[in-house]
């Protein structure tokens, strides 16, 4: 049920785990939004895409990832009715392709299945 995006279940619990992520990051304001990808087996495992606003600056990673385990810490361990046994970041696979220089141009991300959009 949880590996159909369109399951009732799949859209309560994702629903949820993007406004308790929100809610992390409301003084933030490069934070733009959270949205779920997938959920895998496991107790319950969700991959989660976040996007910030960074202006051209480099992104704190570590930092943005301490804001989310700090609100998970300071909420006993949950989001929402959910426990949180670990928050980490995974790699990120990024590319400009068609610009006229090697800083300019579309910008790409690989997907878990290996293609780039």
């Amino acid at each position: 049920e949880l590996n159909d995006m369109y399951s009732p279940r799949y859209l309560m619990l994702a629903g949820m785990l993007e406004r308790e992520i929100r809610m992390a990051y409301m003084s933030d304001p490069t934070f733009v939004e959270a949205n779920v990808e997938s959920f895998r087996d496991g107790s319950v495992i969700a991959g989660v895409g976040m996007t910030f606003r960074t202006n051209g600056t480099a992104l704190n990673r570590t930092g943005a990832i301490a804001t989310l385990q700090n609100y998970v810490s300071s909420k006993g361990g949950r989001l929402g009715n959910l426990t949180v046994s670990q928050v980490q970041r995974t790699q990120l696979n990024a590319r400009l392709v068609g610009g006229a220089s090697p800083n300019e141009g579309r910008l790409e991300v690989q997907f878990g299945n290996g293609e780039w959009g």
